[in-house]
C-alpha cells in the first residue's frame, strides 16, 4: 500500500521575527482613562502658570514631560 504524507502548511514556524518593547508602567488602561490622561496632560502643558508651579520632585524630566504630551496632542 502506497500511502502519501499530506502536510498543512499553515503549522509550520515561519522565520518572520517580531520585535516587542518592553512596556513599563500601566497596563490595561481603559479608553476613558486614557482620554482622561491625555486632557490632564494637555491642562497642565498649555497652562504655563500651573506648568511654572510644580514642585521638581513632581516634574523630574521635562523632556520626558514633553514627549509624553506629545502622544496625546493627535
Amino acid at each position: 500500500m502506497d500511502r502519501q504524507l499530506t502536510i498543512n502548511v499553515s503549522f509550520i514556524p515561519t522565520t518572520q521575527h517580531i520585535t516587542m518593547a518592553k512596556k513599563i508602567g500601566v497596563v490595561g488602561i481603559t479608553k476613558a482613562e486614557n482620554v482622561q490622561l491625555g486632557l490632564l496632560l494637555k491642562y497642565l502643558f498649555t497652562n504655563d502658570k500651573v506648568l511654572q508651579s510644580l514642585p521638581n520632585d513632581v516634574l523630574v524630566s521635562k523632556e520626558a514631560f514633553t514627549q509624553l504630551c506629545g502622544r496625546y496632542s493627535a
